[in-house]
């Protein structure tokens, strides 16, 4: 495998800036679930679960995203060291 012409730091780099970038999303996750929640109750007055509900909802999607991308990392790793 050939190395790229920028280097391994580089690389690690953008490794690590995907954990970031995940961060984010999280945070994403968690303020769309707020507004959304907010935006269903006003509209179908559900009371105080709504807000919480989809914040658990968008959190169980996130998971799984993670654990996607979590997976497709070791196997990355796995596929260097070799």
């Amino acid at each position: 495998k050939k190395e790229p012409a920028w280097g391994k730091g580089v690389c690690a780099m953008n490794k690590g800036m995907m954990f970031v970038g995940m961060g984010f999303e999280l945070l994403a996750m968690v303020l769309g679930g707020v507004f959304i929640g907010e935006a269903v109750d006003k509209v179908y007055h559900t009371g105080v679960f709504t807000v919480p509900a989809f914040i658990f909802l968008f959190l169980i999607g996130w998971s799984v995203h993670f654990g996607l991308m979590i997976r497709k990392y070791l196997r990355e790793m796995d596929e260097e060291d070799q």
